[in-house]
């Protein structure tokens, strides 16, 4: 998205607001994933430090109940764990600290994001999906008909929202909920399906190989086409394989916050 500013006889695109601001979210979710990670090697490494300390010290005490003669009770190795370890303690209460404030921070979004309404006794009263998405059967659906884009365009667009493309595993329950969903898109109107092919086989954009048997193909589709679109309203089938630089529609799937 986009807005047009003339300079002189120059026209100069800038990102718009709205972009940016998404541009931001994506960024700080990057980096609370990479501090949390950082945070966890960091207790890994001191659980590691203090269990060595531990066997060491567990191997000289039954040294000694079996009378081996033992020159030095205290050998350096065992100091320098010791020191290692007192010298880590204030940085292990710090990262506990970020741990249990990012948890926190994490928990608070997700009540202020599924929870923002209130009752006539102003309880929070929980939704399933955060606001503009759709409920059904554990899943939550964004139905984006306000814009086109390529296939990895509307897979990042999905990742940046912790979604996926649309998958469809289940013909019975998942497919005709979301073929209903497709008529925020006008007749005839493609949209993408989290299906592409990697070399091999059919995959679905959550890792799982698509079932051939269950497939709703209108054409059988070749290995030169990597991509899949579906039309809208066409429930008894469908599904066409389409090249993924083109752009369609799209619907972004993810888990609801509560069963």
């Amino acid at each position: 998205m986009k807005t047009e500013a003339e300079i002189g006889n120059i026209s100069v695109s800038m990102p718009s607001t709205a972009y940016l601001r998404r541009e931001q979210a994506a960024l700080e979710r990057h980096m609370r994933i990479k501090r949390i990670f950082t945070l966890t090697i960091g207790l890994c490494a001191m659980a590691a430090a203090a269990l060595s300390l531990g066997v060491i010290m567990l191997e000289l005490e039954t040294q000694q109940s079996s009378s081996v003669n033992v020159t030095h009770p205290t050998p350096p190795l065992i100091a320098a764990l010791t020191k290692e370890l007192t010298e880590l303690a204030p940085e292990e209460a710090e990262l506990t600290r970020e741990l249990a404030e990012f948890n926190l921070s994490r928990s608070q979004w997700a009540v202020d994001t599924y929870c923002n309404q209130k009752n006539a006794a102003s309880e929070r009263v929980c939704k399933h999906c955060a606001p503009g998405w759709k409920f059904n059967f554990g899943y939550c659906y964004l139905v984006k008909s306000d814009a086109v884009g390529n296939y990895t365009e509307a897979s990042k667009y999905c990742k940046d929202r912790e979604a996926k493309v649309v998958v469809v595993r289940d013909m019975e329950t998942e497919w005709p909920y979301v073929c209903s969903q497709s008529v925020a898109f006008p007749n005839s109107i493609g949209y993408w399906l989290g299906l592409t092919f990697d070399g091999h086989d059919w995959r679905w954009a959550d890792g799982t190989l698509l079932d051939h048997n269950t497939a709703k193909w209108i054409e059988p589709p070749s290995d030169a086409t990597h991509c899949v679109i579906a039309f809208s309203e066409n429930c008894d089938g469908g599904w066409n394989p389409y090249p993924c630089s083109y752009t369609q529609k799209w619907i972004c799937q993810k888990k609801s916050m509560f069963a």
